[in-house]
């Protein structure tokens, strides 16, 4: 590996997130029952005694709540959607994802075709890139924009049934959890 060249000494440790090693040596450090790892992709893992589990993380075609690519994805959907609805005051989030100040609210179809084809061309399209509107979702919430509140507290709420059910099934009854992310 590169890694090996520049430092030939060096043990390297490679590791997946869902195996756990990291994430058990985090929740050793901090002496925490579970560990939520919320970027990208969102998983969230646990230990008591002898007995751990991961729950989520199963990837953004299936299930990654929480994470940054559901919330961005989440944030492109709602805008789209009331792009779409002729609303007369679009939402603080809609302004900031889309080069648009009003609703669609067009006679022509063609027309309508053009600015939608356009909108769409404005959309990032790559996991990581939809992964960062989670920042403008998080700096809309907190300029005021109720529908930038929905999406993180629908997110926070899917965080937080994963430390339930690990707390439940590690028997834990009042979890340390720690939230870890980028």
């Amino acid at each position: 590996s590169s890694a090996k060249a520049v430092f030939p000494k060096a043990k390297i440790f490679i590791s997946r997130e869902s195996e756990g090693d990291i994430a058990f040596e985090i929740l050793r450090t901090y002496q925490a029952d579970i560990l939520v790892m919320a970027g990208t992709g969102c998983i969230a893992q646990g230990k008591n005694h002898e007995k751990s589990m991961v729950v989520g993380g199963w990837g953004r075609d299936i299930g990654d709540e929480g994470s940054g690519y559901s919330i961005g994805i989440m944030a492109i959907n709602r805008a789209l959607k009331e792009l779409d609805s002729g609303k007369q005051d679009l939402s603080i989030l809609t302004k900031e994802l889309l080069p648009f100040k009003t609703p669609f609210n067009f006679k022509d179809i063609s027309e309508y075709a053009q600015k939608r084809d356009f909108a769409r061309s404005c959309l990032p399209k790559t996991r990581q890139e939809i992964a960062r509107i989670a920042k403008t979702v998080a700096n809309c919430a907190e300029k005021g924009c109720q529908l930038s509140q929905e999406i993180l507290k629908e997110n926070g709420k899917e965080i937080a049934k994963w430390i339930e059910l690990l707390a439940k099934r590690l028997e834990v009854e009042n979890p340390k959890v720690v939230i870890n992310g980028g």
